[in-house]
């Protein structure tokens, strides 16, 4: 009976891996940050000190560009995708004020911007069906961020005085999940084009900072700077045993940030194997 079993179950795997196809293209897209955190204000004043806005400022890491490979591997109408690459980040906006100050009649301008980029790698189950030329599908799996990092700088001026500023964050493996839906259309010989909606939901957390740049009126200021200074190790608990040491990194309390993205993309895919209709 057992061996019976055994037999049936070799000659399924053996006809479903006949059946199967492996798809392989470049992918690329925009992703548009959701789900995202205030992370700062919009505010201003007139030549006369009187407030004329005073917005809140949203941020996803997700936002950006993404760059990759997708792979997929699958029967008729189920198989295992993978989607590899880089989500590159846009410079934006997240604190910026203009205040005008009727004491001294200066103006004051600060802004802030932040990006952040990372490695992704994002297993899936799909399920497909093809109707001639197009083939709808949709896909369902976890998302991972591997070696993410924020680079946020900011610039001040002050009666002629100008501060520019830069630091980096690294933060730990980000873990999600995703959605997608989408359709491909084949143009025979193996080769398609596919257009896809995926949704990202991601976070990261914060795990070390790093002061990269302090100028003043364009002079260095780093140079005198300690390592407790420039450095930031961040915990879960932020008690710091060497808060006297300039030569450790100051300890601070963990935060995370929001990375979600809606992202619209186009791959070129090349389909081999298989004994499927084609596609």
């Amino acid at each position: 009976m057992r061996r019976s079993m055994l037999v049936v179950f070799v000659v399924a795997a053996t006809i479903a891996v006949a059946m199967a196809q492996f798809t392989i293209g470049p992918i690329v897209g925009f992703g548009l940050g959701v789900g995202r955190e205030a992370t700062g204000s919009d505010y201003e004043t007139n030549s006369q000190g009187e407030k004329i806005k005073n917005e809140n400022i949203y941020y996803s890491a997700g936002q950006g560009m993404k760059m990759g490979l997708a792979m997929s591997y699958s029967t008729e109408t189920i198989g295992f995708g993978l989607d590899m690459g880089y989500s590159m980040g846009l410079d934006t906006e997240i604190d910026k004020s203009e205040y005008y100050s009727t004491y001294d009649s200066t103006w004051t301008n600060w802004t802030s911007k932040m990006k952040t980029s990372f490695m992704f790698l994002s297993p899936s189950i799909r399920i497909e069906n093809s109707f001639g030329q197009l083939t709808p599908f949709c896909a369902s799996g976890l998302n991972f961020a591997l070696m993410p990092k924020s680079i946020y700088s900011s610039s001040y001026t002050y009666t002629g005085d100008s501060y520019e500023g830069e630091y980096e964050t690294s933060y730990g493996i980000g873990m999600g999940g995703f959605g997608a839906l989408g359709v491909k259309y084949s143009f025979g010989g193996g080769l398609s084009i596919v257009g896809q909606i995926r949704y990202d939901q991601l976070s990261l957390k914060a795990k070390s900072r790093k002061v990269t740049k302090y100028t003043i009126n364009g002079e260095d200021e780093l140079a005198d700077w300690t390592t407790r200074d420039k450095e930031t190790e961040f915990r879960e608990d932020d008690t710091d045993d060497n808060y006297d040491d300039e030569n450790s990194p100051n300890i601070d309390r963990t935060y995370t940030i929001p990375a979600n993205s809606m992202t619209i993309s186009v791959a070129m895919q090349y389909s081999f194997g298989g004994s499927r209709r084609s596609r």
